[in-house]
């Protein structure tokens, strides 16, 4: 589950700028919120220093705000867009270009506080465009921060966001197709408002666990684990600093085998 949630919210570690807090969404989000409920993962990856200076959102001022009408610097829709298309609804899950402004401009004033030894998430409300977002049909009329985290949590239990990651889940355990076990995951899903436990319940349970059929090949990744298993591998202690991130995070690993993209 580590890794399916890693690679959902993947980001690039070729970027320079990220490449040193890199892993911090599979550390200190994923790690941290992989069997609570997908609502509160989806907000703090939206959150995360990483994730918003790899999309940019940090540079992202509404046009109308305090700051934007003194700089002449505007929305950014990277990390919006990437919402709507990657982390909740998919490609197909009917929101438009207007819904990726609205959104956009909601998430002003979300971007990173430089003033420790290590980058973290602030709201600056002299970065935020002013008034009401439309989303999917739907107004909402917070203000400042609470704006787009209304918006985050109504796009964490759209019936699109369920089907879509439910969708996800079945092909990365079993393969692509499996039509019945993703309708049966997504009516879980909605039922218990992303709550993660009763779905991986569900996908573990499924009668597809015992087919005899091939339903998909191991990743690299997943073949190098299962060796280090039979092998009965013992994790010997690093010969410098006990950092045990080091040794347990499968980014490092993914990184390695250029499957992060």
């Amino acid at each position: 589950m580590i890794q399916f949630w890693s690679n959902h919210f993947a980001i690039s570690a070729d970027n320079r700028r990220v490449r040193p807090i890199a892993a911090g969404i599979e550390n200190e989000v994923v790690r941290e919120l992989w069997s609570i409920d997908f609502p509160s993962m989806l907000l703090a990856v939206c959150q995360h220093p990483t994730m918003l200076m790899y999309l940019d959102n940090h540079r992202s001022i509404g046009p109308n705000s305090k700051m934007g009408q003194k700089r002449n610097k505007g929305l950014n829709e990277n990390l919006a867009r990437e919402i709507l298309e990657l982390h909740t609804l998919g490609v197909d899950g009917g929101y438009s270009q207007n819904d990726v402004i609205e959104l956009a401009q909601g998430l002003t004033g979300w971007t990173v506080s430089f003033k420790t030894d290590r980058p973290g998430y602030q709201f600056v409300d002299a970065m935020h465009e002013p008034g009401a977002i439309n989303v999917l049909g739907k107004v909402y009329e917070e203000e400042g921060e609470e704006q787009a985290i209304s918006c985050l949590r109504d796009l964490a239990n759209h019936e699109n966001t369920a089907k879509h990651l439910c969708s996800k889940l079945v092909q990365h355990f079993y393969g692509s197709g499996h039509p019945s076990l993703v309708d049966e995951l997504t009516k879980v899903w909605l039922e218990n408002e992303g709550m993660l436990i009763p779905v991986y319940i569900t996908l573990i349970n499924s009668t597809l666990k015992n087919s005899s059929q091939q339903l998909r090949f191991r990743t690299p990744q997943e073949w190098y684990f299962a060796v280090l298993r039979s092998a009965d591998f013992e994790q010997c202690a690093p010969d410098a600093a006990d950092v045990t991130s080091a040794w347990t995070a499968t980014f490092h690993a993914r990184v390695a085998c250029r499957v992060v993209r």
